[in-house]
């Protein structure tokens, strides 16, 4: 039986409808830094850390300012860290793409070391981990949403909500990147690169050059560790920036101070301030610059209280365009002590 218009009001078919659309929209939007987001949502397994359980800046301090250069918001651009072993560089790293993944979720990352199968390693082995230890295993998916059999992962690349997409890449195969486009990039042990790649140069110029598309809003990382004094591709980048040094506050005579550490190994050669080296305590660089040193920051109660000091005013590095700004990069500077 036909149904009258008088009983079917069709002017007002879905108007319920899109007013509970309509209500469900957001009024605002929910922005916190990357340390804020990190110790929201990160959680360190036992099998990676000797203190598990939900993660602290307070546990490494000298990360935090670091990771709040990546901030969509922060004026920096370009971060470089020159670092010794095991101070807490793959945290800050892993911390970055969890921030750019799960809050900022539209952007397009890559990251790279010297090495394509050491890059896909570390996505594996690290980066899809910490996910799922994290709750946010559901996030990773395929744009296509309606091919059920596609995941969003690949060898190639790990789409994920939002939109976004993380490739990983290596250096030896810079010169096969000409059709990405990249908001964030990290740059994984540099001095580990190769100086030049086939006939289109220096891949760190190559991949920075990917960016281009993003060039006001871009995040570009490098890091590694030293290896040839003179001909570091680190150090290089790192003196381009502000050389921060992280300070604490010396116990005696509150003085701030960078860290220093000397001693005699066990072969009797000196190490540190007396010797041929010198190990220096948590700094880093901008276009800008930053520096940090691996402490034992369970139990140096002192530098939590530190803070981050530019050692000198950016030098002039010539901006990739005309457009860019004069200061947008910070370097890092990370060592161990002996």
């Amino acid at each position: 039986m036909a149904t009258s218009r008088a009983e079917l009001d069709v002017d007002t078919i879905g108007l319920d409808w899109l007013a509970e659309q309509v209500a469900g929209l957001t009024v605002e939007v929910d922005r916190m830094r990357p340390s804020e987001y990190v110790e929201r949502v990160r959680y360190l397994p036992a099998s990676v850390t000797s203190l598990p359980g939900p993660f602290r800046f307070d546990v490494v301090p000298h990360l935090r300012e670091i990771v709040d250069c990546f901030d969509v918001d922060s004026p920096v651009r370009e971060v470089t860290v020159k670092k010794g072993v095991q101070v807490g560089y793959t945290t800050l790293l892993e911390s970055v793409l969890l921030y750019f993944m799960g809050h900022v979720k539209t952007a397009p990352c890559m990251y790279m070391t010297a090495d394509l199968e050491l890059a896909r390693s570390r996505i594996e082995n690290n980066i899809l981990p910490m996910l799922n230890e994290s709750g946010l295993a559901e996030i990773v998916r395929s744009a296509d949403e309606g091919n059920a059999r596609k995941t969003g992962k690949t060898k190639h690349h790990i789409q994920f909500e939002g939109g976004g997409v993380l490739y990983p890449f290596g250096a030896g195969n810079a010169d096969k990147m000409r059709t990405f486009a990249i908001l964030l990039m990290l740059k994984d042990e540099l001095d580990a690169w190769p100086d030049v790649v086939g006939r289109d140069g220096d891949p760190d110029a190559l991949s920075s050059d990917r960016c281009s598309a993003y060039w006001a809003a871009r995040k570009i990382g490098r890091g590694g560790t030293p290896l040839i004094k003179g001909s570091s591709k680190v150090e290089k980048a790192y003196r381009r920036g502000d050389q921060r040094e992280y300070r604490v506050r010396c116990l005696r005579c509150n003085e701030p101070q960078a860290l220093r550490w000397s001693g005699t190994q066990r072969t009797g050669s000196s190490t540190g301030s007396r010797g041929s080296s010198t190990t220096t305590g948590p700094s880093y660089s901008t276009r800008f610059g930053i520096n940090v040193a691996g402490v034992d920051m369970h139990t140096t109660s002192t530098i939590r209280s530190g803070y981050s000091q530019p050692r000198r005013a950016p030098s002039g590095y010539p901006p990739r365009r005309p457009s860019s700004p004069g200061s947008d990069r910070i370097t890092c500077r990370r060592s161990t002590p002996p």
